[in-house]
């Protein structure tokens, strides 16, 4: 599967859930409905805004950083989501800096 076509049909919340599911990952899960509570989103439309964040304004070490990660992983489109899901993740982790203001 292309990776356009993957992007895709992760735009789909019960497809995205479906796919976060099938990483097989109980704790990446947990932390995208960790995450997801705090958007009052579902995990799986969670899922969706964060793969279309990471399409929309990731920069050019972080596309980088997904194609490392799929070229050295079995199963690309798995490692191409937890990688997208990551990064979401980490800026979830982050301080709101406009608070400090």
């Amino acid at each position: 599967m292309l990776l356009g076509e993957l992007l895709s049909r992760l735009g789909d919340e019960t497809v995205a859930l479906h796919t976060l599911i099938a990483i097989d990952d109980l704790g990446l899960l947990a932390r995208v409905r960790q995450a997801a509570e705090l958007e009052d989103l579902s995990a799986g439309a969670w899922t969706c805004k964060a793969v279309d964040r990471f399409a929309n304004s990731a920069d050019d070490s972080q596309w980088l950083g997904l194609i490392t990660a799929c070229n050295k992983a079995s199963d690309a489109g798995s490692a191409a989501i937890r990688h997208m899901l990551e990064a979401a993740l980490r800026d979830v982790a982050k301080p709101d800096q406009t608070s400090r203001r």
